[in-house]
Formats: structure tokens, C-alpha cells, sequence
């Protein structure tokens, strides 16, 4: 999840500069692709982001289990 949050922040970075900079349209195409990017990035995140808790409840439900197992 920490490595997906800064690939997210490059790629914010990355369309900032080169909307800064008024690129043509290939440089307009690459922005595109890269808003793309950032979007399946952002997406993929939060899939795992509900895996994680999904996990976390999971866990607490065993552990609660193994401390209370009546």
C-alpha cells in the first residue's frame, strides 16, 4: 500500500510538470496515459486497502476466537 501511495504521488507530480510546461498533443497523449495510470494506481489501492481490513477483521476474529473459544 506505501509503495502504491508514492507511485500515486510520482505520477501527480509527473502531470503537474507537464501541465505546467503546455506540451503539444503527444505530450497531451502521455498525459493521458499517465492520469490513467494513476487511476488504475488508485483503484488497485483501494482494493487492497479492503483486503487489508478484511484481513485485520479476520485476525481479530481469530485471535478473539483463541482467547474465547466458548
Amino acid at each position: 500500500v506505501e509503495r502504491l501511495t508514492q507511485e500515486v504521488l510520482v505520477l501527480r507530480e509527473k502531470v503537474a510538470i507537464a501541465e505546467s510546461q503546455g506540451q503539444e498533443a503527444t505530450g497531451n497523449r502521455r498525459q493521458q496515459q499517465l492520469l490513467l495510470m494513476l487511476e488504475g494506481l488508485v483503484a488497485e489501492r483501494n482494493r487492497l486497502n479492503e483486503a487489508l481490513q478484511a484481513e485485520r477483521q479476520l485476525y481479530g476474529s481469530l485471535v478473539k476466537f483463541h482467547t474465547h473459544p466458548d
